[in-house]
């Protein structure tokens, strides 16, 4: 036999070994990706629904806030509306009239 087969079928064994510890590892890799890539997947999943969340409780807060603003406004007002018809029922109680009012006005004015 032909000592260069001799030599190959020598080697035969060692290349197997290192064929196979290269194939073990190319598919611990290609697991260790696939696992990377599911991670990352629900990573992104609880980032948007954290996001959701967050969002979701600003827009409740900022409703509530403009709520709180909106009662605030209201019962302002209600407090000048009552205020000006209370003055209005004073000064007619006081018998001044609008004629006497313009009167005033008209003094202040010169």
């Amino acid at each position: 036999m032909d000592p260069i087969w001799s030599e190959l079928i020598r080697q035969v064994p060692s290349a197997m070994a290192v064929i196979f510890i290269v194939k073990l590892f190319l598919d611990t890799e290609e697991k260790r990706e696939a696992r990377r890539e599911a991670n990352a997947k629900e990573k992104a999943k609880e980032e948007r629904e954290h996001s959701v969340t967050v969002n979701n409780m600003w827009a409740n807060n900022i409703r509530i806030i403009s709520e709180s603003q909106n009662k605030s406004y209201e019962a302002i007002m209600k407090a000048i509306a009552d205020h000006d018809e209370e003055s209005k029922e004073r000064y007619e109680r006081l018998g001044v009239t609008k004629d006497l009012i313009r009167a005033a006005q008209q003094v202040i004015k010169e």
